[in-house]
Formats: structure tokens, C-alpha cells, sequence
């Protein structure tokens, strides 16, 4: 069992300070990323064959930064990065592991609902934040160095940047 609260707090890149001077994309002006995180789920195991864990997460953060493609101007023709006031993530994740004869399988699920929490969108799903995401594989340890293995991943929809009213 596991139980861990951060505070956070993230000074933005160069990249999104300093990206395409002259073009669009940067802001100097940006504002570091704040926030508080809550993670809680538990670890099991079953006979040395089959383990998994699950848990729970919340991050609310203030003044996310996040690419804004409306955000034009002559200064910034494509877009630039802007503080975001409030988002939060939410959700679940699931993992499982299991071992018949040599060969180990996994699988993971995560469950997302990241919102806006201010603004005119508020409540409306951030953009490029998926609500589902699988991952399923399995490796096998061939001759002493080499693994061979195979990953599948889905990954769900998601709102493209900039479409923060959800309508594309």
C-alpha cells in the first residue's frame, strides 16, 4: 500500500521561454507551474506468477503551461505558450504482470479526466490529455542476451491543442 502528496512547483523551459524567437511559440513571460498531487493504491502478488498494482491519482495545478495555437498575433503568427489558470487530473491506473513458463505478460490501463477548472471552458477536457490509454506485451528471454518481446498500445481520443471549447 502506498499513499504519497507532493507539492510542485516547475520553472518553465527554455523552450518555452526562448522556441522560435520572431516566429511564435515562446513567451519570456511565462510563470512557473504550481501544484499539489495526491497518489494512493496497492501492490499485490500471487504465488510468484502474478503481481499487480492499482491506484488513484489527483493533480491540480495553477498556471499550467500549455500551447495555445488561437493565441496569434504578429508577434506569435502560430500560437505561443500561455499560463494556464487551473487544471486537474484525475484517475486510475491498473497494472498487471503474470509469468507462464518463460514467457511474461503485462498489461496496463489508465483511466485520465483532465478538466479545465477556470475560465470560459471551465470543466471542459484539456486538450491532448487522453481519457484511455492500454498497453498489453509479453517478452520471452531468448539465449542468455537477447529478449524478444512485442507492445501493443492504444491510446484514446483527444482534443487537439487549441480546441480547449472541445469541439473538434
Amino acid at each position: 500500500n502506498l499513499i504519497k502528496i507532493f507539492h510542485q512547483s516547475m520553472a518553465p523551459n527554455i523552450s518555452d521561454l526562448f522556441a522560435f524567437p520572431g516566429v511564435g511559440g515562446s513567451d519570456p513571460n511565462l510563470g512557473p507551474e504550481k501544484g499539489i498531487s495526491f497518489e494512493g493504491g496497492a501492490r499485490f502478488s500471487l504465488w510468484d506468477r502474478l503481481s499487480g498494482s492499482m491506484s488513484y491519482f489527483l493533480i491540480n495545478l495553477h498556471d499550467e503551461i500549455q500551447f495555445d495555437s488561437t493565441a496569434t498575433s504578429t508577434e506569435f503568427p502560430f500560437g505561443k505558450f500561455t499560463n494556464v489558470a487551473k487544471t486537474r487530473r484525475q484517475g486510475l491506473e491498473l497494472s498487471l504482470k503474470g509469468h507462464l513458463y518463460d514467457i511474461e505478460n503485462y498489461f496496463t490501463y489508465a483511466f485520465t479526466d483532465a478538466t479545465l477548472r477556470s475560465g470560459d471552458n471551465s470543466g471542459k477536457k484539456l486538450t491532448l490529455v487522453p481519457e484511455h490509454q492500454f498497453t498489453w506485451g509479453s517478452s520471452y528471454p531468448w539465449q542468455k542476451m537477447l529478449t524478444i518481446g512485442y507492445d501493443a498500445f492504444y491510446i484514446g481520443n483527444q482534443f487537439v491543442t487549441g480546441d480547449d471549447a472541445n469541439t473538434k
